[in-house]
Parts: C-alpha cells; structure tokens; sequence
C-alpha cells in the first residue's frame, strides 16, 4: 500500500504541475485545439510517468552494503507491545488507506448517479434521428451531450445550440470526460484535479463556439442566443452542457483577437517540462535503490567498498645479488627494490537463484502489509523471559534473517544479544512467522533480508 500511496502522490505533482503550465502560459490562448490535446497529454503523463523505470549505473559505495533496517521493537515484563509511538504509526497506516478508498467509493456513486440521471431523462424523452446524430427531445430546458446522444428540450430549440452540441459529439469530447473523471476517482483528495477537469471542459466549449461562430454573420445570434438562455439543472457527470457556469469566459473568448501563430510555438516547452517530470517523479532508482547492485552473497560476506586497496608487495632484493663494494674511493651503486601489485583473483561466480537483495523494486510484504505490519506482528508475539527479569537482563538483540523466494523466513542469525536468553525468545519468534509475499527485482521473485532491532527493557 505505500509503494501505492507514493504513486498517488507522484502522480498529484505531475498534474499540479502541468496544470500550472497551463495556466500560466495557455489559458487565454485562442489555440483551442493545442490546449486540448495539452491537457489531455498532460493528465496521461501524469499517471505514466510515475510507473516508468529507468536503470542508473552510478551507484554510491556508501549505498551498496545498506540492509534493510526495521525500527526498533520496545519490549517490557509489564507490557508485552512497542511503544505508543509506533502503535499510532500503525493505526494511521490503516487509517490512510480506508479514508482513502471512501472517498474513492463516494465519488464513484455521485458519478453513477450522474450517469442514472442521465439515462432516467433519456427514457423519458422522445429519441429521434436527424443524419448522423441521436436526438433526445426531452421535458427538461437544459441542452446537453451524453456520449453520442445529444438532449434538447422537446419545445424546440435553437437550431444554433444544436450545432454546438454536434461539436461535442462529432470530436468525441466524452472520452475526454471519461478520462478526467477516471483522474478525478483516483485523485479525488487532490484539488487541482477538479481544476484540471474544469479546464478541460472549458476548452471543450471553446471548440464549440468556435465551430459554430465560424461564419461571422453567426457571432452576434449565437451571443444573443447564450444570454436568453439560463440553465435550470446539472445533470454533471460525463456531459457537455450547453449553459455551463462559465458562460463569461466563453463570450470573452469569442470576442477575443486570435493568439499570434508565434505563440504557438511555447507549447514545445512541453516536452522538456515532461522530460523533467521524467526525471524527477519517475521510479527511476537513485544511489542506492532496489535496481542498484544492493545485494549479499549467500554465504553473507559483506562487500566492503571502502576499504583502500591492497598495498604493494616489495621484491625482496637476496644478499647474493647484491655486489661487494669495490676498493675504490667511488661508492658502488645502490639496487632499488622494485614495487609489484598483486593482482587480485577474478570474481567467483554467482548463482542468481541464491543472491541475497537488501533492497528490491517490490519490497516483500507481510500479511498485505510492509515491515511495520511485521513489526506489529513481532511485539504483539514477544515475551520478556522471566529468568532474564529475575536477573535483569536488558539491551538491544540484533537479528537478521532472509524472506525467502517462497516467502518462508530462514537464515535467523543473531547478530548481537546480550544474553541467550533474549536471543532464544527473539529466534522462536522470528523462526514462527507467516509465510510473505516474496520480493520482486526486475520481474523476478528474490531473497530479501532484514535486520530488527530489538530492545528489551525493564
């Protein structure tokens, strides 16, 4: 579920940001298709760029030794449960998820209502063919387009309001709904998302108006037309509606000199914007990330990168090379002793099904949780011995052990204790887990291992 959460929040800040381009840049540009085909490659990106993955070769030596480290476990003779802190931590990782999908979940209903409104009008109107489109004569005086049906009130309407709501349906514009309403279910706690949509239905009457005051003589009618009309319901939902509230910003816009052809060519900004994007909120692992080379061996030998290399080895010159000095007042030459650097053996050969990871792309998970799930799940099952109370013994044992690729734990070392006692009660429970999820890296189930620490304390 973080690894989710962490996608959400990515996500959030690519669409804030393409929102804000624009908005800064293109909201009163009379390029009303650009703007469109803009917002819509910007709400796609959005989600994208999130997922995408990207190998980085530079690794830092400091990165590549680091296990995985789980907070440390408090454990008292009088409460047998960590702190209060991380049983906070715990209830809001379950309180983030819940509150999380009822959003969700309500904003799924108001759009299914939309939807079952829409349909109610429908099969109470008279439906009718005019050429290429579907014709919904209805009782209600608001026009509007849902999918390829497009709502008119039955008294008669503007023929020029008809030829707007043909726009909306000749150019699809409900499958751009469909796709902003889908951000909006996913993203409903960000509020720029309801901004994005709000935008992207607006342009969608520019590109109407547009169409349809395409003849001169057709602005001054059409303007009179939008004026005479109010809008006395929503529908809401995934339709056009003739009388939205913004009906200001469509006269401005139709009033409006054209944006100079020279703008235009700002909206290629939008690619290194994305390419930025790119690089900051894409999975693309950093120093140290699961797609860097951060494993152990199986025999767990411990890669030191820092340490110098191996100093060189001396030739050792023999006395009896070394001449007798002559008997002469010229002192005889001196034999410099020549430096040799071993060279180190090659690399033994590693077998991929026994690689140790200490960080992959998909962490293992325990009982659908992360590692504090199994945290929780460690202090609810330790016991303070009663022979180390009697003789009160305390301190940090340190354990390692390894989630295998069948999701078994195996591998239990006790790195440090400060008695056998801590260190048996510690491996009884450790050896009893459940079964994980097993860890993922580049599509390939792996071994994984943790280090706890925990603490006892009287």
């Amino acid at each position: 579920m973080n690894e989710f959460l962490v996608y959400l929040i990515r996500a959030s800040l690519c669409l804030i940001v393409f929102y804000l381009f624009y908005e800064v840049f293109f909201r009163r540009s009379t390029y009303f298709r650009l703007n469109r085909v803009l917002l819509l490659a910007g709400l796609v990106l959005s989600f994208v760029i999130p997922l995408l993955r990207f190998s980085n070769p530079a690794v830092a030596p400091e990165f590549l030794n680091r296990p995985i480290l789980i907070d440390p476990i408090t454990i008292r003779p009088d409460a047998q449960t960590s702190t209060p802190a991380y049983d906070v931590a715990f209830n809001f990782y379950i309180l983030v998820p819940v509150l999380y999908f009822a959003g969700a979940i309500l904003l799924l209903l108001r759009f299914l209502l939309s939807v079952r409104q829409a349909v109610r009008i429908k099969n109470n109107g008279r439906t009718v063919r005019r050429g290429r489109w579907t014709i919904v004569e209805t009782n209600d005086g608001t026009p509007f387009s849902f999918f390829s049906l497009i709502f008119l009130p039955g008294q008669g309407a503007d023929p020029l309001i008809l030829e707007h709501e043909k726009v909306h349906v000749d150019e699809r514009h409900w499958l751009d709904l469909l796709l902003v309403e889908a951000a909006a279910l996913v993203l409903w706690f960000n509020p720029f998302v309801f901004l994005y949509k709000r935008s992207l239905k607006l342009q969608h009457e520019y590109l109407a108006d547009a169409r349809v005051t395409g003849d001169p003589a057709q602005v001054v009618p059409y303007l009179e037309c939008i004026c005479q009309q109010v809008q006395t319901a929503s529908v809401g939902g995934p339709t056009s509606q003739f009388h939205c509230k913004t009906v200001k910003n469509r006269i401005m816009m139709m009033t409006k000199n054209k944006t100079s052809r020279r703008y235009a060519a700002i909206y290629l900004l939008a690619l290194p914007l994305a390419a930025l994007l790119t690089m900051a909120f894409s999975g693309a692992p950093q120093s140290g990330s699961p797609d860097a080379i951060t494993r152990l061996q199986a025999a767990n030998v411990q890669f030191d990168l820092t340490r110098p290399a191996p100093a060189p080895v001396m030739e050792a010159v023999r006395p009896e090379a070394v001449p007798a000095p002559a008997p002469s007042s010229t002192p005889a030459p001196v034999e410099v002793a020549t430096p040799v650097t071993q060279t180190p053996p090659p690399p033994t050969p590693v077998n991929p099904q026994e690689t140790i990871f200490l960080n992959v792309e998909t962490m293992p998970k325990f009982q659908g949780g992360d590692v504090m799930a199994f945290r929780t799940w460690v202090s609810s099952q330790l016991k303070y011995p009663a022979e180390a109370v009697e003789k009160k013994i305390q301190g940090r044992v340190m354990v390692s052990f390894t989630v295998e690729r069948d999701g078994k734990v195996g591998n239990i070392v006790i790195l440090s204790s400060p008695s056998e006692l801590l260190s048996d009660e510690v491996v009884r429970v450790v050896s009893s887990s459940p079964d994980w999820t097993p860890g993922m890296q580049r599509g390939e189930v792996v071994r994984v291992r943790f280090n706890v620490p925990i603490d006892f304390a009287m």
